[in-house]
């Protein structure tokens, strides 16, 4: 529990006050869902799909590519809970000032890594993945709007690499 309280402390602080009340959480089946879990509900979904679809003779979760796909998505996941919560430790221990480069760091990682596994569950889905028959869509906008509302990728990837050439300067 105290885990999740942190990692929600970090994912309060990578946001703007302003944008806290106005970021809502998505409500999918009653539930809601914040970043991390979007993907890993459409990681789900996407498991759900390859079992139950067969192409040229082969179920599509027996397929190599989707495979990796599955791997490459539960990779993704926990690199995104890890991260906030080294953020979220960070904040506690020395501060957000000090750890600004952490914070700034899941702006630009959580939202890229929740943002491809949905494609790929999109891509699962072929053109049901694009329609409003399943929650994707909404996952995808919600996840590439968070890579733009805090300020773009591009601020806060100039921002790490000030702080990483800070030591060689």
């Amino acid at each position: 529990e105290a885990g999740k309280l942190s990692q929600q402390r970090g994912l309060d602080a990578a946001r703007r006050p302003e944008q806290r009340e106005e970021l809502a959480l998505v409500d999918v089946q009653g539930k809601q869902l914040d970043g991390d879990e979007m993907a890993e509900a459409a990681l789900e979904l996407m498991c759900q799909r390859l079992v139950s679809r067969t192409a040229f003779h082969k179920k599509l979760a027996d397929q190599g590519v989707w495979r990796e796909r599955i791997a490459e998505s539960r990779m993704l996941i926990e690199q995104s809970r890890w991260m906030v919560l080294n953020a979220a430790w960070c904040m506690d221990t020395v501060g957000n000032k000090v750890a600004a480069k952490e914070i700034a760091m899941i702006k630009v990682l959580t939202p890229n890594n929740c943002v491809k596994v949905i494609d790929w569950a999109m891509q699962a889905f072929g053109a049901m993945g694009l329609s409003q028959d399943t929650p994707l869509t909404w996952f995808y906008a919600y996840e590439r709007h968070l890579r733009v509302a805090d300020g773009p990728d591009e601020v806060h990837r100039n921002a790490i690499a000030k702080q990483e050439l800070a030591a060689y300067l």
